[in-house]
């Protein structure tokens, strides 16, 4: 009897020790993204776009910080595939209307809410013809959907505001986005982008 019973059991006490790996916590999550993070490539990819960033916040008004950081986190700080292959910096998606020739489809993670787990989904994203391109169309993707209204009467300083609101308006699926969103911003300091003192011509 207990050959039939304690080993199955020996089995899934083994399973649940050493096998399992339980979702990672928000907090352990969002620390092991910045970790992750080559900090002189986020570097020099802020200092190459952060321009664009506050460009996009005199025309869209969108805060500079929140545009940089969507970017170095959607992109990989210009090191995706995505990025380098299609000039698509911000996982935006191509809709139907979009033109075909102007997609590119490829793997990208999306969260299984029934399985509470990243997964890697085939999708189709928009293509543009330089980086430039890509941050304007950011901005015209939030400017142009009702849904990311509320966004705009937000105080365009508080970018901890504004990444919640981005999560809450459906525009990643990853549960710990704006965490994630907001650690960046907070350990590249790209709050500076937001003053004032710091915006440049368009």
């Amino acid at each position: 009897m207990w050959k039939v019973i304690g080993i199955p059991l020996v089995l899934y006490f083994i399973f649940a020790l050493y096998i399992y790996q339980p979702v990672p916590t928000v907090d352990a999550a969002v620390a092991e993204l910045i970790e992750d993070m080559p900090i002189d490539t986020v570097l020099q990819y802020i200092e190459l776009n952060y321009t664009l960033a506050v460009q996009e916040m005199q025309r869209a008004k969108i805060p500079a910080s929140i545009t940089l950081g969507q970017a170095i986190l959607e992109s990989k700080y210009g090191t995706s595939e995505l990025a380098m292959q299609a000039n698509n910096h911000f996982g935006i998606k191509a809709e139907a209307k979009w033109d075909s020739t102007d997609r590119h489809c490829i793997y990208s993670y999306e969260w299984n809410q029934k399985k509470q787990r990243m997964y890697p989904m085939l999708s189709c994203f928009r293509r543009y013809k330089n980086i430039q391109a890509s941050y304007i169309g950011h901005s015209n993707f939030l400017v142009q959907r009702a849904h990311y209204m509320p966004l705009f009467a937000l105080d365009i300083y508080d970018f901890e505001a504004w990444a919640h609101g981005l999560q809450k308006a459906g525009y990643a699926t990853d549960p710990n986005y704006a965490n994630k969103l907001i650690s960046i911003i907070q350990r590249y300091q790209l709050y500076r982008y937001d003053k004032k003192e710091v915006l440049i011509e368009s």
